[in-house]
């Protein structure tokens, strides 16, 4: 998530149990953070040993699909409401009515045709989303002025069913063996997890004759405490210098943003510049334009994000409350043109000078830093002494790690063993798939591949006919069936 953090402390393999609150010390957002994060960890671990994988209540099973044809002729799905449960998190359909496949909440109307020919398999993408005051402005209390602190943010469970053509090399689903082994083979073939890796360090001394003087180029030089966040913009596989996955970077765990309200060519009028001069947009920064439509997409998949550039800040008017850029934005319907999807500026904190005296490069399509060459397998410098390195291997955009930079210290806080940092897989975005149905064909009905499980309680009993008659003992659903 994009939240103005001081660091993320959950780690389950601690198995902590609580956060416990001492008196008389200073409050932390890490801390908040860490309960909500222990409890939700609790109670969806709970979830998934009791449930399974994926699996939904019989008396109020939703993502039922049923095939059909819109008022357009098209051919579209209708997704029943109702629950279902993905590695034990909860994913709701609202409402009472059915909900049409292009019309899906998280799906801005963007969402691809179904496959034309051949089987294909319907499936569910699940995932959790940072929602700031920008996206949902009651976030905001305005008793605190119309752009006053936003003080919270919230997250967001957001899900997208999707069609795909049926894999080539898995055979059509039949009982318990689609489960053990064709579908955990089509997640992989829909969805690869990533395989490149990221180490952090700070920038480690250099030898030096006098044992009681310090480099001034050693450890962390910043002048306040950052989180700092590397996340992937275009995914790809590094070592593919052709089209190589790039990256940017941000020491506020990309939380400067800035709601837009017009776009004109290159010109983009904000609601504010920022909230101090070190946590605003100037001259030289990288921007990103992001709204609804483009953060509920990603890649691999059949729904994929849009290569969108990041761009260059070259001009910033602060009392018409305007920057312009370059490239220029894309004009409507492109990404950031449409105010009812929230869009905003978000800024990272790369730039020129930084690249180049690194040996990097600054990708010519989409703006951000080539993880190719140099920026393979060896340490790369960002700023004031925090070192990456990034493995060979493939990478997701969206893909981030957070590396927290500590001035007390001098140092970043990054698990080691004897040999140094380790090589870490991307700490998320973490998404969860299910299957739904199975469709033979253009115009076939749906074959469900859903899992469902009865309510360990079921209806009341009638009560005893007499006061002074014990009450009938209340049964499972499932035990008064299997006795009939």
């Amino acid at each position: 998530m994009h939240a103005d953090l001081s660091r993320w402390t959950f780690q389950p393999e601690q198995h902590y149990s609580r956060v416990v609150v001492q008196q008389g010390r200073v409050s932390l957002d890490a801390d908040a953070n860490a309960q909500a994060s222990i409890l939700l960890h609790y109670l969806r671990a709970l979830a998934a040993d009791l449930i399974g994988e994926f699996g939904g209540p019989s008396d109020n099973l939703g993502f039922v699909i049923t095939t059909g044809t819109s008022a357009q002729g098209k051919a579209t799905l209708s997704i029943s409401p109702g629950h279902y449960y993905v590695d034990g998190l909860l994913c709701e359909a609202g409402g009472t009515l059915a909900i049409d496949y292009f019309q899906q909440p998280d799906g801005y109307g963007a969402l691809p045709d179904l496959p034309d020919t051949g089987a294909y398999l319907v499936w569910l993408k699940l995932w959790e989303r940072y929602i700031s005051a920008v996206e949902d402005p009651n976030l905001r209390e305005v008793a605190l002025g119309l752009n006053g602190p936003d003080t919270t943010g919230r997250t967001q469970m957001v899900w997208q069913v999707l069609a795909s053509p049926w894999p080539p090399d898995i055979d059509p689903p039949t009982g318990q063996q689609f489960y053990d082994g064709g579908w955990p083979q089509a997640k992989e073939q829909l969805f690869p997890e990533p395989k490149g890796t990221l180490m952090a360090q700070a920038n480690l001394p250099l030898p030096s004759a006098d044992a009681c003087t310090l480099s001034p180029t050693s450890g962390y030089r910043g002048p306040e405490n950052q989180l700092y966040r590397v996340e992937i913009h275009r995914g790809g596989t590094a070592g593919d210098d052709t089209a190589p996955p790039t990256f940017m970077f941000s020491r506020d765990n990309g939380s400067v943003i800035a709601s837009i309200t017009r776009i004109s060519d290159s010109v983009v009028s904000v609601t504010t510049l920022g909230r101090d001069p070190q946590l605003s947009i100037d001259v030289g920064n990288y921007v990103e334009i992001v709204d609804d439509e483009y953060a509920a997409q990603g890649e691999p998949g059949p729904f994929l994000r849009p290569a969108e550039p990041l761009h260059l800040v070259t001009a910033v008017d602060p009392v018409n409350l305007t920057v312009t850029l370059d490239p220029a934005p894309a004009p409507a319907p492109a990404v950031g043109q449409n105010p009812a999807l929230h869009p905003y500026l978000r800024r990272w904190d790369q730039d020129q000078v930084l690249v180049t005296k690194a040996g990097l490069t600054i990708d010519g399509i989409d703006q951000a830093i080539q993880i190719a060459g140099p920026a393979v397998g060896q340490w790369i410098d960002l700023e004031d002494g925090v070192q990456v390195q990034f493995s060979e291997g493939t990478y997701r955009a969206g893909d981030y790690w957070l590396i927290p930079a500590r001035v007390v210290t001098g140092n970043v806080e990054w698990p080691t063993d004897a040999n140094g940092p380790l090589a870490l897989p991307p700490g998320g975005v973490r998404y969860h798939l299910a299957p739904l149905a199975f469709v033979s064909g253009p115009g076939a009905a749906a074959v469900s591949l859903q899992l469902t499980f009865a309510p360990l309680t079921g209806v009341g009993l009638p009560a005893a006919e007499t006061p002074e008659a014990s009450p009938a003992p209340r049964t499972s659903r499932s035990t008064r069936k299997s006795s009939s």
